[in-house]
């Protein structure tokens, strides 16, 4: 499911979370830095907070977020 909805599951999360989103593309386009991965994470119990699991990796991010801020200019 991961793979095909992976939009929107990005979409969802950029609505709860738009601003460290921000802050963290901020630094990354400051920086100079060439790659920012997005990972999918998840608990591997509800109630257990330090053991997770990874569901996929996206690499592209800054490149297209870099792309979509060219055109604004």
């Amino acid at each position: 499911i991961l793979k095909t909805q992976s939009v929107v599951v990005l979409a969802v999360k950029l609505k709860k979370n738009a601003n460290k989103l921000a802050k963290r593309t901020s630094q990354t386009l400051l920086g100079c830095v060439d790659v920012m991965k997005l990972g999918y994470v998840s608990r591997i119990h509800p109630g257990d907070h330090l053991n997770h699991v990874i569901f996929s990796v996206q690499g592209d991010c800054v490149a297209t977020m870099h792309k979509t801020l060219l055109r604004f200019k």
